[in-house]
């Protein structure tokens, strides 16, 4: 049984306005809601549509259901226009990071996480980064290519995988390696489950949020797989908010790590 979320009640309890022969929903969540639509408009074409990969594997799914309604507001538009066209290149963010002794330009999109900047978690994870030579590398989460393409551009001889659960992230991604001459490929995976092989280094700045609410699942489910993704001598580098539960979770997992550096913001575990 799937509980709706608050935006997906709203929508329900306007039901009137939620008819039609062709429906598109755009970046659904994963709830009941499709199922419920599907009900309301059992001859229609509903189409479902979301840049997060995780809501598009589900949506093959849909199971309906309900539950309860605050904080949201429902807005109605008509006689929309038809843009002739769309070109994505004309919402990208190019911006420059400098970090460590590193410089180079990257490029965003909006939805991207940290749209059009290097946020601080990001910037502590860099300046310590892992000093791996050579060999194949999975940034996971990868947003804007950051990390990657920080790590490409300081050792040529790395090999990159960039995965993340968004297709604005991975396009993001795409770019700013193109840009920076790294060799390395972008993957759309809900977790891990797109990514196969071993790779001598992960590294991440893992999310920890589902919405608002803070969300140890998916760091945690990462972690717990991340082991078979690892080489023999393979090394596992994450940065996260000094809060966060992650040092009994890297126990569990790996026996062992190491706090690579800390301060009362964030803190960089390797293992």
């Amino acid at each position: 049984m799937s509980v709706l979320t608050n935006p997906s009640l709203l929508l329900l309890r306007n039901s009137e306005a939620l008819t039609g022969k062709s429906i598109l929903v755009v970046n659904f969540v994963q709830d009941g809601f499709l199922a419920e639509l599907k009900t309301l408009n059992p001859n229609s074409i509903v189409t479902a549509f979301s840049y997060n990969h995780a809501n598009g594997e589900f949506a093959k799914n849909t199971q309906g259901v309900d539950v309860s309604v605050n904080h949201c507001v429902l807005y109605s538009f008509s006689q929309i226009e038809l843009n002739a066209q769309f070109d994505i290149s004309h919402y990208h963010k190019t911006f420059t990071v400098s970090i460590a002794d590193t410089s180079f330009s990257a490029i965003s999109v909006p939805g991207v996480f940290n749209h059009g900047c290097l946020d601080a978690g990001t910037k502590m994870l860099l300046e310590n980064a892992p000093s791996t030579k050579q060999g194949k590398v999975l940034d996971f989460g990868c947003g804007a290519g950051l990390i990657a393409t920080f790590l490409g551009l300081k050792n040529t001889a790395l090999e990159f995988v960039c995965s993340d659960v968004s297709a604005l992230a991975t396009y993001a991604t795409t770019q700013t390696l193109k840009l920076n001459g790294v060799t390395g490929e972008a993957i759309l995976s809900d977790g891990l489950k797109n990514i196969s092989g071993k790779f001598d280094l992960i590294v991440s700045n893992p999310p920890f949020h589902t919405g608002i609410a803070t969300d140890y699942s998916v760091a945690e489910t990462f972690l717990a797989n991340a082991k078979q993704h690892l080489t023999k001598n393979g090394k596992l580098t994450i940065v996260a908010n000094s809060f966060l539960k992650y040092p009994p979770i890297l126990e569990t997992q790996f026996e062992t790590y190491q706090t690579v550096f800390k301060n009362n913001k964030f803190a960089v575990y390797s293992s």
